[in-house]
């Protein structure tokens, strides 16, 4: 609607105020400006100047109904403010899980030197995993590749978003790409479903955004058709965030990139499933790469990502970026 898309720009009242104040008596300085002129005959002075009185009123009639039309818009603001708190899911606190129902739970590690660990953790992920099955999410598959295994894609280096089944999933080598985990339980089966997205803000946020857009939404109504109301989960993983340095705008290019990301990701989960989607950590403020393991049936999410323990490995939810944002710069 009009309204949503243009209310924001009304948050800060006061500044309207002080700008339909100041020109309206601007209005009457100019008037009384021009009566400077009036000789020592007040009426023959002003008897030329009558005009001036019906454009005054006219002008304090539009000063007068612009300065309510504001009030109106931001009263209508607060209002809305006030409903989105009462009507909020905070799903860092399960509010939006049955009771007794897991949410996704992460484990984060750092990886270490030269990734060695890597591979000892992907033996004992897939030894772990090999009665459920398993899915490689990979990013640089080619079309005919994510075709044969029925994946989501644009094609190499775009996007990919897996099947959604009982089968565990992994993604390696995320840098400025995103990741998106969303689990539930199977109405018919009773058992965890779950799929797995990872996508390159340079396509999805770009000339790819409509058919991800679209991929995205399939899934999580697909994920929304076939679950049980109250057990469906999502969180937000992935991204960089790093300081203006020597690559100053290529840095400011990651930031914006990630925070349109989380924008975009969290307004279609929302939109579909009815709350806010975790970040499940922070974006890596390092230049490095991170991989993610998901254990569909423990709802158990594992990251290996270069730095742990500081502001950027906190969850938190996109509606409060801003305050985050300061615990990353």
């Amino acid at each position: 609607m009009f309204f949503d898309r243009h209310i924001i720009r009304l948050r800060n009242f006061e500044e309207y105020r002080f700008a339909l104040l100041a020109g309206f008596l601007g209005g009457i300085f100019a008037v009384l400006v021009d009566l400077d002129h009036i000789p020592s005959a007040f009426w023959p002075g002003i008897y030329p100047r009558l005009w001036h009185i019906p454009l005054f009123i006219i002008s304090c009639y539009f000063a007068g109904y612009y300065y309510a039309h504001i009030r109106g818009l931001y009263a209508e603001l607060v209002l809305k403010e006030k409903e989105d708190m009462a009507q909020f899911i905070n799903s860092l606190k399960s509010m939006h899980l049955n009771k007794g129902t897991k949410p996704i739970i992460a484990c984060v590690d750092v990886l270490g030197e030269k990734h060695n660990n890597v591979y000892d953790f992907q033996r004992k992920f897939f030894a772990d995993s090999a009665q459920s099955g398993l899915e490689d999410v990979d990013y640089y598959l080619n079309a005919r590749q994510t075709a044969e295994r029925n994946f989501l894609s644009s094609g190499d280096s775009t996007y990919v978003i897996s099947t959604i089944g009982t089968e565990n999933k992994f993604s390696k080598k995320l840098a400025n790409c995103t990741a998106v985990i969303v689990a539930g339980r199977d109405e018919e089966t009773g058992k965890e479903i779950s799929f797995l997205s990872h996508q390159d803000p340079f396509h999805f946020l770009k000339y790819g955004k409509a058919k991800f857009t679209r991929d995205l939404i399939w899934c999580l109504s697909e994920m929304k058709r076939r679950c049980v109301p109250g057990t469906i989960d999502a969180v937000i993983a992935g991204g960089n965030y790093f300081e203006d340095g020597q690559w100053a705008e290529m840095n400011k290019r990651y930031r914006d990139d990630y925070k349109k990301s989380v924008a975009l990701l969290s307004e279609e989960i929302k939109e579909i499933l009815g709350f806010e989607p975790a970040v499940i950590t922070g974006p890596k403020t390092f230049d490095d790469i991170e991989h993610i393991y998901y254990y569909t049936c423990e709802r158990r999410l594992y990251l290996l990502r270069p730095v742990v323990g500081d502001g950027s490995s906190e969850s938190y939810l996109p509606r409060n970026y801003p305050a985050q944002e300061k615990k990353w710069a």
